[in-house]
């Protein structure tokens, strides 16, 4: 059965629908207690698991404001994907971090939003995206995400450099040829990423 309006709420106070059109609303607990009664008739069950889980909003929705040939137009939800319905359902339930800056999608004049900041979910959800990627379907896109896989990629090319830096030449002896070509490359990429970066200068030999 699915979840009513009512049995949600913004500090304390019960969401009660007060319009029947998104676009009649004018403030954002009027868009969240829409988007929340939305919500309540999907279908997809990691929206249904949120609602389930989580009865007070976390924060009220803003929605994005954009502009086609000079008239500004207020981005309106949709729901008729499992992905849009879901980040929806993250935005406003769920704990995420603001960023300022916002990813480039975000901060970009093409930015449909839909919502107006830029949040990513501190749960698995968008993978390190923030809502606005993971609602359009770009979370593998959005540059917060791409930042953080980089910056794991780093910590564990180091985790591995050290080690690598721990094996006695006996114990080098024993790894393959597939395993010590492995280190070679790491080894090589670690000092081109220091030479581009100035902290590995070339050695002159003295004539």
């Amino acid at each position: 059965m699915p979840a009513a309006l009512s049995s949600f709420t913004w500090k304390d106070s019960q969401l009660k629908l007060t319009q029947e059109r998104y676009e009649e609303g004018t403030t954002d607990l009027e868009y969240t207690a829409w988007i929340v009664n939305e919500l309540c008739q999907c279908r997809f069950a990691p929206v249904a698991k949120i609602l389930h889980e989580n009865k007070a909003v976390q924060r009220l929705f803003t929605p994005h404001e954009y502009f086609i040939q000079g008239e500004a137009t207020t981005a309106k939800p949709k729901f008729d994907t499992q992905t849009r319905a879901t980040s929806l359902a993250v935005y406003i339930f769920t704990p995420t971090q603001y960023q300022n800056p916002k990813c480039k999608q975000c901060g970009s004049f093409q930015s449909r939003g839909p919502a107006s900041d830029c949040r990513v979910p501190t749960t698995k959800h968008g993978a390190g995206a923030c809502t606005n990627c993971y609602y359009s379907g770009q979370s593998t896109a959005c540059s917060l995400r791409i930042a953080a896989e980089q910056e794991r990629v780093e910590v564990f090319a180091k985790k591995e450099k050290d080690r690598f830096e721990m094996y006695t030449s006996d114990e080098l002896d024993e790894l393959s040829e597939e395993q010590l070509e492995g280190w070679a490359q790491m080894v090589k990429d670690e000092i081109e990423n220091k030479r581009s970066a100035g902290r590995c200068p070339i050695k002159k030999r003295r004539s």
